[in-house]
């Protein structure tokens, strides 16, 4: 049967209208159901289903759920359980196609379904209930860096973790070997010593919680690598000697098997090596009086038959 807009009760769900073309206009209630003739300009069409693209861990104690957008809705309802086949609860009402669920127990798997609704004339139309996603809260991943702290150490710092018992750190010697445990911690930072200098050395660092006797495990981080080498010289000083000598000292880098210091003729210039010792001090002769020179240390370790250099100190300079 049709009415006088010539719509026919076909499997459409009216969520919206416009005037006729003859310039009248009918409004009918969301969830009515019709369909077009060639003539009419009544806007209606189905109220879509959302797809849960993604439910993932937000950190120790949340879960955060995105949706599809779905054309003509007024919003949406989401819902929750603690099995796939259990009873869903009513978790947020939004216009929005995410929602960050909260309050929740560390390693519990929740699932999640959302439907959109259309409110109009006083009425509500849902559509239909998702496809169900699932996710568990577990620590939040932290960020992890590595860099060398002399010639047989590695320091590793992270980000802290909202709701960590503790950190785990792992090791390897490859991106993609077997990364072992180095150390279980309570504090974002570690220094790993005994290692081989010059050697790579690959860091995973993971939070987890324990709560009873259940403790659940974040993800890992990214990897981060580095290589033990000697530090950079510190204590640095070029003095005037004479009207044509510069002496430069430093102090004592661990580890250090030889030091080589390097001159230019401005800060930023051409660094040529000048002097390799095992002293901890170097006296250029020879310069032009009145003239800068500036000046850097650095140290290697001579590891077999392998120099293994460490950073350049800060520059210096002086003038004869």
């Amino acid at each position: 049967m049709s009415d006088g807009a010539g719509l026919s009760r076909t499997g459409y769900k009216l969520i919206g209208w416009n005037t006729a073309a003859n310039g009248s206009g009918t409004a009918y209630a969301a969830g009515d159901m019709y369909t077009f003739n060639n003539n009419a300009t009544m806007y209606a069409q189905w109220l879509g289903t959302p797809t849960i693209s993604s439910a993932v861990s937000a950190g120790y104690n949340s879960v955060k759920v995105t949706w599809s957008s779905v054309s003509g809705r007024t919003g949406y309802k989401l819902y929750r359980a603690t099995s796939s086949g259990g009873t869903y609860s009513l978790v947020k009402t939004t216009t929005s196609t995410s929602y960050t669920d909260t309050g929740l127990t560390t390693g519990k798997t929740y699932y999640y379904k959302v439907r959109a609704y259309c409110t109009a004339g006083g009425t509500t139309t849902y559509g239909n209930y998702s496809s169900y996603k699932y996710a568990k809260p577990v620590p939040a991943t932290p960020t992890l860096t590595a860099k060398s702290a002399g010639y047989t150490s590695i320091k590793l710092t992270w980000t802290a973790v909202s709701g960590r018992t503790g950190y785990k750190l792992y090791r390897a010697t490859s991106s993609d070997g077997t990364y072992s445990l180095v150390k279980t911690t309570t504090s974002t930072s570690y220094t790993n010593t005994g290692l081989k200098t010059g050697k790579y050395y690959y860091y995973k660092v993971r939070a987890y919680r324990t709560v009873g006797s259940t403790t659940t495990y974040g993800n890992y981080s990214s990897y981060k690598y580095a290589k033990p080498v000697p530090s950079a010289p510190a204590s640095v000083k070029a003095a005037r000697v004479s009207s044509k000598s510069i002496k430069v000292t430093w102090g004592a880098v661990s580890g250090a098997t030889r030091y080589q210091v390097y001159r230019a003729t401005s800060k930023t210039g051409t660094y040529s090596l000048k002097a390799t010792t095992s002293n901890r001090y170097f006296t250029n002769t020879g310069l032009t009086t009145g003239k800068y020179y500036y000046y850097k240390v650095r140290a290697y370790h001579l590891e077999g038959s392998t120099k293994v250099y460490g950073s350049f100190s800060a520059v210096v300079y002086a003038k004869p």
